[in-house]
């Protein structure tokens, strides 16, 4: 025959046992170790299925970032492009006429600046358009 030990059980819970006149653990009380047993069971089945909704809550929360990442790795490959192509095409400076005489006269006040007076004005420089016009 096969039953529970009393002393083992009452270590566990010593409400499942019955004592006698002495106090001692006598015998277990199986009506009492089925309902322990099945709300033990209850309470570990709950646990299961609220785990069971975080990894679902988990695996949508995942599905998400990916796509995002996704999405962002694409707009990412697009800039690099857009700028690996703006590196490698041809540059063509142009400079107007007026630009060309800021450039004198800042190249004129700064070597104003530089030799202590005025070593030669702005006025002293050609203007390098009509020097090329008069070349032709």
């Amino acid at each position: 025959m096969f039953g529970l030990i009393a002393e083992d059980v009452k270590k566990v819970d010593p409400d499942l046992v019955t004592r006698n006149e002495k106090g001692e653990a006598e015998t277990v009380r199986y009506e009492a170790v089925n309902t322990m047993l099945l709300n033990e069971f209850l309470k570990d089945h709950c646990k299961v299925e609220e785990q069971g909704h975080r990894t679902e809550e988990r695996g949508l929360t995942i599905a998400q970032q990916e796509a995002e990442i996704r999405a962002l790795t694409s707009q990412l490959q697009k800039v690099s492009d857009e700028l690996e192509s703006i590196k490698s095409a041809p540059r063509v400076v142009t400079q107007s006429v007026n630009d060309q005489s800021k450039t004198n006269n800042n190249f004129a006040s700064t070597n104003r600046s530089e030799s202590g007076g005025d070593a030669f004005s702005a006025a002293t420089l050609s203007n390098p358009i009509s020097d090329l016009e008069s070349r032709k």
